[in-house]
């Protein structure tokens, strides 16, 4: 029981700790004017976008963890998806919040944090491929209506590497 106690205090510390360098770190007036002053509706609806996709993208991960005998529940993997959100505010990129769901998650199945991490890398590569096909369809839609600069010729070549890739 004590060290429940101590864990849910070290906790709350380190959280606290966050927020208060996230706070020192941003210029709080100019984030609050900036918010007093955002369109509602598209506030509301960045968030519902940025919760409402995380359940697919534990459930893509709980595909990936089961294939190899990793047996985990949906509803964790979501909260470690929302840990590893916040854990990406203050680790470098997107890198530390995949580092903090490979930690936790090999911390509930010892012995298998390499198909752990495997799963993770591959959930992140697919996501990414994902990614490029909705530019491959941009920049389709984008030929013949828009100056197609550099940028998007070289981003047609990640996307024709994407296909060879995924073919080989």
């Amino acid at each position: 029981m004590r060290n429940r106690y101590l864990r849910l205090a070290a906790t709350l510390a380190v959280t606290g700790l966050c927020t208060a360098y996230l706070i020192w770190k941003i210029d709080l007036s100019q984030t609050l004017h900036l918010l007093a002053h955002a369109n509602i509706a598209y506030f509301l609806g960045a968030v519902a976008i940025m919760i409402g996709t995380v359940w697919p993208m534990a459930w893509r991960w709980q595909q990936l963890l089961d294939v190899r005998g990793i047996h985990e529940r949906l509803s964790w993997l979501t909260r470690a998806y929302f840990v590893a959100y916040t854990a990406g505010q203050l680790l470098p990129t997107a890198v530390g919040g995949d580092a903090v769901r490979i930690y936790e998650t090999a911390r509930r199945h010892p012995g298998r944090g390499g198909p752990v991490a495997g799963s993770v890398l591959l959930e992140r590569a697919l996501g990414g491929a994902a990614t490029l096909a909705l530019a491959a369809v941009g920049f389709a839609l984008a030929l013949g209506h828009y100056d197609v600069g550099a940028y998007l010729w070289i981003e047609g070549f990640f996307v024709l590497g994407t296909i060879v890739l995924a073919v080989a």
